[in-house]
C-alpha cells in the first residue's frame, strides 16, 4: 500500500467516524422521542389510577357511613 493510499484512508477515517456518530445520535434521538411519548402515556395512566383510587376511597367511606347510620335506626 502506497503512502498516498494510506493518507487517503487516514483522511476518510474521521469522515466515516462522523457519519457513524451521526447515525447513532439520530437513532438515539428517535428512541428518546419514543421514550418521551411513552412517559407521557404512563403519566396519564398514573393520573387515572390515582383518580380511581380516590373515587373508590370515597365510595367505601360513603358505604361505611351509610351502614353505620342504618344500624343506629
Amino acid at each position: 500500500m502506497g503512502i498516498k493510499t494510506k493518507l487517503k484512508l487516514i483522511g476518510i477515517l474521521p469522515l466515516l467516524m462522523a457519519i457513524t456518530f451521526g447515525i447513532t445520535a439520530y437513532r438515539g434521538h428517535a428512541n428518546l422521542s419514543e421514550l418521551r411519548d411513552l412517559t407521557a402515556v404512563a403519566d396519564g395512566m398514573l393520573d387515572q389510577v390515582e383518580q380511581l383510587q380516590a373515587t373508590v376511597q370515597r365510595f367505601l367511606e360513603t358505604r361505611a357511613s351509610h351502614y353505620r347510620n342504618k344500624r343506629i335506626y
